[in-house]
């Protein structure tokens, strides 16, 4: 759904950047690596190296004030991969028009760093069935008939 809802509003930022299972990335690379995935993609820039001298930040919070950005981070787990990835100054650092989109399980999580929360519907039984088929069968749609009750139990069970 993320994924979706960030192709469909590209248009109108100065830069974009969608971090697809922030939770998972984290078990292949560190914190400072996406962090500087996501500032490299923001601001066109793929040899900016992130470095902690206290000029970078300034000359990096200056450019990222400047544009109007869109940015995804998927399936966040902890308070403190959302303030090391858009950084502590929160709200303050990015322009007006900006959106940043969260998502996560844990709606508390966001009480501290959002200004609204969107809760997705469950899919209805029709909607969830054809979703798990979809992806059930999709290599191989001829088996869908014969694995229909099993499929939805499944979705029974699920919903």
């Amino acid at each position: 759904v993320s994924n979706c809802v960030y192709e469909r509003n590209l248009d109108g930022f100065d830069g974009c950047c969608f971090l697809s299972n922030v939770q998972d990335e984290l078990k292949l690379q560190t914190i400072d690596q996406l962090q500087q995935k996501l500032l490299r993609k923001l601001l066109d820039d793929e040899k900016l190296e992130v470095g902690a001298s206290v000029g970078t930040h300034k000359v990096l919070k200056d450019r990222l004030r400047n544009k109007k950005l869109f940015i995804v981070l998927d399936n966040v787990t902890d308070e403190k991969q959302i303030s090391l990835l858009l950084g502590e100054a929160g709200k303050e650092l990015y322009r007006q028009g900006t959106r940043i989109i969260i998502t996560t399980r844990d709606k508390k999580l966001l009480d501290k760093v959002v200004d609204g929360t969107y809760v997705v519907p469950r899919l209805n039984g029709r909607e969830a069935l054809e979703l798990f088929c979809s992806k059930a069968f999709s290599t191989n749609p001829d088996n869908m008939a014969e694995y229909m009750d099993l499929s939805n139990k499944f979705v029974d069970y699920s919903i």
